[in-house]
């Protein structure tokens, strides 16, 4: 399936983010999580899917069944935490979905066809190809740590930090830091940010990358009317 265009997805994250943020019921929080599962499944994020699912389902229960069975002060906090978590982890979801999905080129012509000004348009395409870089480092470093028979995941964080900020923490800022320097010298050659030659003459930006609204920017539009129409339905998650 072709990529959505950069605007559709934009649109997406912000709408989802703004629900899931504000004052709308439980519903809509796991609406939201069933779009953000079905986006993931078709892109093959099936792990990821399945975690997302499984954590909103058990979060969504936590928040709603615990305190109706147990009502004091402690189930009540354990409740409203796993209410905002649940829709914090939906949130998150849609995030890594259109991370995956974005392109700095389509990102980059689609902001320039919008006519966004170049404090918005440079550090979007600068996180948009930091992110994936670092979270590749990441797990490079994972893996090399695993050889060495060091854990570095959760449990390697909670019964060796000192040991995980060595091994882990170090490297991962050393290349974090290497990325930038990179990211810094190719916009620097493709003149990101140059708006006037040294002879005062304009500089408009121009790009190769064709972007447009297709079939898959049909159902993530759908998606994203349905879910809105739910917010306004009044429809509300029974306790």
């Amino acid at each position: 399936m072709r990529h959505a265009d950069p605007r559709t997805l934009i649109l997406l994250l912000l709408t989802v983010n703004a629900l899931m943020m504000g004052r709308t019921d439980q519903l809509v929080a796991i609406a939201g999580a069933l779009i953000t599962v079905m986006a993931l499944l078709v892109t093959g994020r099936t792990r990821w899917a399945i975690l997302l699912l499984v954590s909103v389902v058990l979060l969504t229960a936590a928040a709603y069944w615990i305190p109706a069975h147990w009502a004091n002060a402690p189930t009540a906090l354990v409740g409203v935490l796993a209410y905002w978590i649940s829709r914090f982890t939906v949130a998150v979801g849609i995030a890594a979905f259109v991370l995956t999905q974005l392109r700095p080129t389509e990102l980059n012509a689609a902001l320039r066809r919008m006519h966004a000004p170049n404090w918005l348009i440079i550090p979007l395409a600068v996180v948009v190809r930091f992110l994936p870089a670092l979270l590749a480092e990441t797990r490079a470093i994972n893996e090399a740590m695993s050889l060495r028979g060091i854990r570095p995941g959760a449990l390697g964080l909670f019964f060796h930090p000192v040991r995980y900020g060595i091994y882990v923490v170090i490297p991962l800022l050393s290349s974090a830091i290497r990325i930038s320097d990179e990211l810094a010298a190719a916009a620097l050659i493709r003149g990101l940010g140059v708006t006037a030659l040294p002879d005062g003459s304009t500089v408009r930006p121009t790009t190769v990358t064709r972007i447009g609204f297709g079939l898959t920017d049909l159902v993530l539009l759908l998606a994203i009317t349905a879910l809105v129409g739910l917010h306004f339905s009044g429809w509300e998650l029974q306790r």
